[in-house]
């Protein structure tokens, strides 16, 4: 396997907790761009990660961080905002990633690697519409660029079917919100 020096922004998540590491053990240089890592100390970090604290909202910050980069791996996402306007879904999905992809072109980083969804841009929410959004910027890109598009991912804390398993140990039933929606959960090993 080819040593290469991989960029990710959203590694403090639920999906970068688990990637981190093994990106590690395969012998990849990873550096890990935070806007936030004090609000992550929770998350203890493999042996190896470089650590950037910065406003990845910069697109000269980007630019530099993705420097000499292979590939950049683009984990951030929401579930939830603070009211309904959708804005902090456009923000995280479409704002970034489209800094994230002039920043590439910038910094003549090639690949890309971008964290999406099931069904992303098809549905009413305003985070498939976001997420599909994203997806549209990347594929007219003009980057070799890979998408994830999985399911619910689930895994040990999780924040779904972890949420569900406490709850059902003081409630004999669960009610659900749309009993009739269908999942294809994935598991958190698999999408690493």
């Amino acid at each position: 396997m080819i040593r290469q020096r991989l960029v990710v922004l959203g590694g403090t998540g639920f999906v970068g907790h688990a990637l981190l590491p093994q990106l590690c053990r395969d012998g990849h240089e990873v550096v890990l761009l935070s806007r936030n890592l004090g609000q992550h100390y929770d998350r203890l970090l493999p042996p190896g990660v470089i650590l950037r604290e910065m406003d990845v909202y910069d697109p000269e910050a980007l630019q530099r961080a993705f420097a000499g980069a292979d590939a950049v791996i683009n984990l951030v996402g929401i579930l939830n905002e603070s009211g309904d306007s959708g804005r902090g879904f456009k923000r995280a999905h479409v704002e970034l990633s489209k800094l994230v992809l002039v920043a590439c072109q910038l910094a003549g980083v090639q690949r890309l690697l971008q964290m999406s969804a099931l069904c992303a841009g098809r549905g009413q929410s305003h985070y498939l519409k976001t997420r599909g959004e994203a997806e549209a910027a990347v594929r007219a890109s003009g980057l070799q660029w890979t998408i994830f598009e999985p399911s619910v991912i689930f895994g040990v804390g999780d924040g779904l079917f972890t949420r569900f398993g406490r709850l059902l140990r003081f409630a004999p039933v669960l009610p659900l919100a749309r009993a009739n929606a269908k999942f294809a959960p994935v598991f958190i090993g698999d999408v690493v």
